[in-house]
């Protein structure tokens, strides 16, 4: 049994993003993702984060579930469909990530805590 789970966290300053993605199968990583970029908001850096993160998967073949971690409630929440996607610069982030979801199977998206978020935290970081 493949156990694959997936950690994002993003982070904003002076206009810039930085979005860490670390992903694990069997306690592996199999893939980190630590960038920096043009960015609007902390929203916008969590959404690409995760948008990266998705795509990665869609790559991996595999039936057995998939847990994502973030520790943005206000992804975790939208993604999961118990806040709405309201109005900002992230929106659009929002509603690729949402429709990057929708296409995948046992995927599972769960809020953690900041300390449990350490590694795609550290990658986020803009240095």
């Amino acid at each position: 049994m493949q156990n694959i789970e997936g950690w994002f966290d993003g982070a904003y300053k002076d206009g810039k993003i930085g979005i860490g993605v670390v992903i694990k199968s069997n306690g592996k990583i199999i893939y980190e993702v630590s960038q920096v970029m043009e960015g609007l908001s902390n929203n916008d850096a969590e959404y690409s984060a995760l948008i990266v993160l998705l795509e990665y998967l869609q790559t991996v073949p595999t039936t057995e579930p998939i847990l994502i971690r973030g520790d943005s409630k206000l992804v975790i929440n939208q993604m999961s469909g118990f806040w709405s996607i309201k109005e900002g610069a992230y929106v659009p982030k929002a509603l690729k990530a949402k429709e990057l979801l929708k296409t995948m199977k046992h995927v599972k998206i769960k809020w953690t805590a900041r300390d449990n978020n350490t590694d795609a935290d550290k990658l986020s970081k803009i240095r």
